[in-house]
This record gives C-alpha cells, structure tokens and sequence, in this order.
C-alpha cells in the first residue's frame, strides 16, 4: 500500500509532487522535534503539503493549465513551490541570507542541481529550522504583499 501510495504521489501530475520531493519513505518526520518554534514547524509542513495559496494550488481549483499557474509577481513563471522557495524575485534579499547561512554548514549545496538543492534546503536536520524560519518570513510577506498591493502601487 506504501508503494503503491508513494508511487502515485510522484507522478508529476500529481497534487502531491513536491511532497514526493521530500517525502521518500514512510514513517515519522524528525523535523517535526527538530523545528522549536511551532509557528515555522506548521509553515513548512503546510509548504511540504501544498497547503498554502501559491497560484500552482489555487490555479488547479479554477481549471487552469499547470502550465498557466503564473506567479502574481513574476513575470511568466508557474508559482510553484520551487520557485516560491529559490526565485521569487520580491524576497531575493532573504533567500540570499538563507543561502549564506546555510553554507556555513554546508559548502556543497551550492554545487547541487536545483531541485537537489531544494530536497536538500527543505529536510536536512542540520538547517531545517534556518529553512522553516525563512519560509515563515516568506508566507507573511507574500500575504502582506497580496494583501496590501493596492496600496503600493
């Protein structure tokens, strides 16, 4: 059943893609004991389940092409998770300090493909809190942009 469920997951239609990403075996997640602070553990596992409204989610309940699910401040980009967490150009000073935080541990990241990159950002227990926190930082700034973009134009 496992198998099987994983199986399905990964398939790149599926809904649950990215978190076949990072979720390669079954059992308990030690970022949830490793993650102390509550509201950044409850960000990246809404993040990791595509619990949020980046246009990759909220374009699939209004039947429009994956392909089509463009991100509200870039430019021809889908708004997946992916680039919401390494290219989204609103937020690029703080994906640079993630970035050099996590060098300090970790000197090859830099050299791994993107999505290596983000699989290794998004569960190694050494940085997982780093990459909770900067996710955090994200969701609000997005929601007090969307929210607020009225009044900034």
């Amino acid at each position: 059943f496992h198998q099987v469920a994983l199986s399905e997951i990964s398939l790149p239609s599926s809904k649950l893609w990215t978190f076949s990403l990072l979720k390669t075996q079954i059992g308990y997640e030690n970022y949830l004991i490793q993650i102390r602070n509550t509201e950044h553990m409850i960000t990246l596992t809404k993040f990791r389940l595509s619990n949020h409204r980046f246009e990759i989610e909220t374009g699939r309940h209004r039947y429009i092409d994956k392909n089509k699910r463009f991100c509200p401040f870039c430019l021809n980009l889908v708004e997946d998770e992916i680039h919401f967490f390494m290219d989204f150009i609103s937020f690029k000073t703080l994906w640079e300090m993630l970035f050099d935080e996590v060098q300090t541990h970790d000197r090859n990241v830099n050299h791994l493909s993107k999505t290596n990159r983000f699989i290794h950002l998004s569960t190694k227990s050494n940085i997982i809190s780093a990459t909770a926190r900067y996710l955090h930082k994200m969701f609000h700034g997005r929601d007090f942009i969307l929210r607020n973009h009225n009044n900034l134009i």
